[in-house]
């Protein structure tokens, strides 16, 4: 979503790969007006928030051209709370959100993350458990992982695991893979 936001909003990133410096540096601009938007802020606030008011304005035009199915998404999601005084997430786990239903859509798709968060967490667990390799750290909604030097190909593996969603979801959500020799 994020990224998506970038590169529609900056057409100097066409034909960068993913990891451009560049690239990365304008995902996560787009990141926080995505969140920004998706809390109520309006065009206005987009512009302040920004380097300069035409970067707002432009990740502001983005983000509602490329996701125009969010903001139903969002709008469904509030009209539910509001007959039903709770949103679910994808795995139907249920939120009371108390007066703040503009944080509909926010509880369901961020519940979504973390409770998909945990089975990754499970899976990557499971999959370890006669390696050498580790998983020792989760963050927000990412893994950290010591990997033996003698298993360098589990690396691969552990993607596939992060990328299996099943059928959960019509858009993939792929994971970003990071590594390092250092610790």
């Amino acid at each position: 979503m994020h990224l998506l936001t970038a590169r529609q909003a900056f057409p100097e990133l066409e034909g960068l790969p993913d990891d451009d410096p560049l690239v990365k540096n304008r995902r996560k601009q787009a990141k926080g007006i995505n969140f920004a938007i998706q809390y109520g802020a309006g065009k206005a606030k987009v512009q302040t928030m920004a380097e300069t008011p035409e970067i707002g304005a432009a990740l502001y035009k983005a983000n509602k051209t490329a996701f125009q199915g969010l903001v139903a998404y969002g709008n469904m999601l509030r009209k539910f709370y509001n007959r039903h005084g709770y949103v679910e997430n994808i795995y139907g786990r249920k939120y009371k959100l108390n007066m703040y239903t503009h944080r509909a859509a926010n509880y369901a798709v961020q519940g979504s993350g973390a409770d998909l968060l945990k089975q990754k967490i499970a899976a990557t667990h499971e999959y370890l458990l006669d390696k050498k390799s580790r998983l020792i750290h989760n963050i927000h909604d990412e893994l950290q992982f010591e990997i033996h030097k003698s298993e360098l190909y589990v690396i691969k593996e552990l993607a596939k695991i992060m990328d299996d969603t099943g059928n959960l979801f019509i858009v993939p959500i792929l994971s970003d893979i990071e590594t390092t020799t250092t610790s």
